[in-house]
């Protein structure tokens, strides 16, 4: 969709959604507690009494409340909640901590660069690399990425999901904002920190001991890499490039069962959340039903695993901003095709329905 077509479809959707949709609520920031109570009670049930059968069932409510409490600070980093730029700093020390992001680096890398900057080459760190880009790259560092790519068919690409978050904030900190020179970016505060994430997750875990480290936080961040990056994954890189932009071009939105989006609080309407980045997650089923009215079939969302299959089947470099290549076998597959599929795979499309949410 053009993007002064999409600007319309935007100023449409908002003149028919209600205003109170649009009212902040600082005290909604408070909800972030439970959260955080979960994951102390879980961590220590994990380090002293549970026996090892109870683990599995503790280790998905530890792990899913840090993707809860990530999808949190997210949203409290937009302004959804009307709190201060102190409390949302003060959030994101621990929505982001155990992924070891700086909030000074993800409120840079990701509400002034990613979201106005989406797919765009050259400026958005969270795609993937050219072909050419890809030639130009360190040669170890290239050897490794194409072999961890979802989609390169190499061993490798399985330890993708449970990493990738952790290890793409460590690039974007000492590589991409290097190289960008972001304005307002301090590179010595997103260092500090950082150093203080790292610092107390370290002398926690000397504190637990080698295996209560592995039991308490190895794991559940392992874990909590491979739920958040199964969004994220799914979120922009079967998408093409594009120098302008538009979400309905460059993000994907997903069709999740209601309750994991009522626990993940609506992360898989990324495309709705692209629109209004400022926009409470309650909110985003009353936008996406009116994308299903208004844009039709230029709206997308496939289930959460048939986007995942689509993923884990096609390349991810692009030989063009609308082919993707696979450096390591040489296929190429058209964007038009991997669009296909994912049609295909959207219950709403697939069924004839005009309008909907997940």
């Amino acid at each position: 969709m053009p993007v002064d077509a999409e600007a319309e479809l935007k100023a449409r959707l908002r003149a028919e959604l209600p205003s109170a949709v649009f009212r902040r609520h600082p005290a909604r920031v408070l909800l972030g507690l439970p959260l955080v109570a979960v994951i102390l009670g879980g961590s220590l049930l994990v380090a002293g009494p549970a026996p090892v059968y109870a683990l599995p069932v503790l280790y998905l409510i530890i792990a899913n409340a840090y993707v809860t409490l990530m999808f949190f600070g997210h949203e409290v980093g937009h302004g959804a909640m009307g709190v201060s730029s102190r409390v949302q700093t003060a959030v994101l020390f621990f929505t982001g901590a155990v992924f070891l992001v700086s909030p000074h680096l993800w409120r840079h890398w990701h509400d002034r660069v990613h979201h106005p900057y989406a797919n765009v080459p050259g400026i958005d760190p969270d795609r993937y690399d050219s072909l050419d880009e890809l030639a130009r790259t360190w040669a170890p560092l290239r050897w490794l990425t194409v072999r961890l790519a979802p989609g390169s068919g190499h061993w490798l690409s399985v330890a993708y999901l449970p990493l990738a978050f952790t290890v793409h904030g460590q690039v974007v900190l000492w590589v991409y904002s290097r190289r960008a020179r972001w304005p307002g970016f301090r590179w010595g505060r997103a260092v500090a920190e950082t150093a203080l994430i790292t610092g107390t997750w370290t002398g926690l875990g000397v504190w637990l001991g080698a295996g209560g480290a592995l039991l308490v936080i190895v794991v559940p961040m392992l874990l909590a890499n491979a739920v958040v990056m199964s969004y994220v994954a799914t979120n922009h890189m079967l998408r093409p490039l594009s120098a302008r932009g538009g979400a309905l071009t460059t993000a994907l939105s997903l069709t999740s069962p209601r309750l994991v989006d009522v626990v993940h609080l609506h992360f898989s309407h990324h495309v709705e959340h692209h629109l209004f980045p400022g926009l409470s997650h309650r909110h985003y089923p009353l936008v996406r039903a009116g994308l299903r009215r208004h844009a039709g079939p230029a709206f997308v969302a496939p289930t959460h695993w048939g986007a995942l299959r689509v993923l884990w089947t096609t390349p991810r470099h692009y030989a063009a901003p609308d082919v993707l290549a696979n450096p390591l076998t040489g296929a190429r597959v058209a964007l038009r095709d991997v669009e296909a599929r994912l049609r295909a795979a959207d219950p709403a499309l697939a069924d004839g329905r005009a309008a909907g949410g997940a």
